[in-house]
């Protein structure tokens, strides 16, 4: 008897309906940086979420330079800026978050330009609230820094 209790327990657990990691990573900045009020892309895959399940008022910007790639027409997202350089949205020393899947590949170049010209103050790992199979997203937090001067020889 006490093992069909469990059983019903565990099955409504697993049943929860879930948005993913995307709604909850919101939540999540919204809640731990409050400061915190732009969102960086490198991938189509958390950008059309993030837009679609922002509820807070974060500005989502898809970085978009000529090396990026692109399945789908994000201009299809009326909340969603396109830019080529971080520069031209951020200031110095502002705070931003770049959302990324781990172990994703694509848009690596991407990911680390935006790097480079921050300062990283954490990474924080959401996962979606199912009980197995969960989904994650890294949320990098950083401070924008500005472009470094490149040095001539």
């Amino acid at each position: 008897m006490l093992s069909f209790f469990f059983g019903i327990k565990i099955s409504i657990e697993a049943s929860n309906f879930s948005y993913g990691p995307y709604q909850q990573s919101l939540e999540y900045l919204h809640k731990t940086y409050p400061d915190t009020k732009k969102i960086f892309h490198v991938l189509e895959l958390t950008a059309g979420p993030f837009v679609e399940y922002n509820r807070f008022g974060f500005e989502n910007f898809w970085f978009k330079p000529e090396s990026t790639i692109v399945y789908t027409n994000m201009d299809v997202f009326d909340n969603l800026h396109t830019t080529d350089a971080a520069g031209k949205v951020l200031k110095q020393g502002e705070a931003f978050c770049v959302a990324n899947f781990p172990f994703m590949p694509f848009n690596g170049n991407n990911l680390k330009k935006i790097l480079s010209e921050s300062q990283l103050i954490k990474i924080d790992t959401v996962i979606d609230n199912k009980v197995q199979w969960g989904n994650s997203l890294l949320l990098y937090i950083l401070k924008y820094n500005g472009l470094k001067p490149e040095f001539s020889q």
